[in-house]
C-alpha cells in the first residue's frame, strides 16, 4: 500500500471518528516494526493511526490494550479498529515512545541490555538449517 493510500484510509477513519478530517498527517518513526505509524491532527484533536498488514498481530495488540486498560494500566486507548483495513486509531500520548522511555530509564539506572544473538535466516527458527547462534544453542538444549 502506498503512503498516499495509507493517508487516505487514515483520514477517512479520523473523520469517521471525529466528524472532521485531519489538518495534518505526519509519518512517525517506528522502532524495529513493520507498522506504519502516523500522527493525525486538527487544532483540537490528535490521534495516532497505525497500519499493519498482519491482522493477527493487530487483533492481539487491540485485545491486550483493551485488557490492560480494563485492569487500570496506563495504555493508549483504542478509539477505532478496522481489522479488514488493517488500521486502528489510538490515543496520542505525545512524542516519547516506550522504547525511548525505557532506554532513558535503563541509562539512568546504569542497566546495560545484552542483545540476544540473531539468526541471518529469514525463515528462522522453523527451518533454520545452517550454523547460526540460535540454532546451535537450541540443539544443545533440546531433549534427545
Amino acid at each position: 500500500m502506498t503512503a498516499c493510500r495509507e493517508e487516505q484510509i487514515l483520514s477517512q477513519c479520523f473523520q469517521e471518528l471525529t466528524g472532521t478530517p485531519p489538518t495534518s498527517i505526519t509519518l512517525l518513526r517506528p522502532h524495529a516494526s513493520e507498522r506504519r505509524i502516523y500522527r493525525l491532527q486538527t487544532s483540537q484533536t490528535a490521534l495516532i493511526g497505525v497500519i499493519h498488514a498482519h491482522r493477527e498481530e493487530n487483533d492481539a495488540f487491540v485485545y491486550f490494550a483493551q485488557l490492560f486498560a480494563s485492569l487500570g494500566l496506563p495504555v493508549p486507548a483504542i478509539h477505532l479498529y478496522k481489522p479488514l483495513e488493517h488500521v486502528y486509531l489510538e490515543q496520542d500520548l505525545g512524542d516519547e515512545t516506550l522504547y525511548d522511555f525505557l532506554s532513558k530509564e535503563r541509562a539512568q539506572a546504569g542497566i546495560r541490555v545484552r542483545r540476544q544473538p540473531t539468526c541471518p535466516s529469514p525463515v528462522h527458527p522453523s527451518h533454520c538449517c545452517h550454523d547460526c547462534p540460535l540454532a546451535s544453542s537450541r540443539r544443545r538444549t533440546s531433549p534427545q
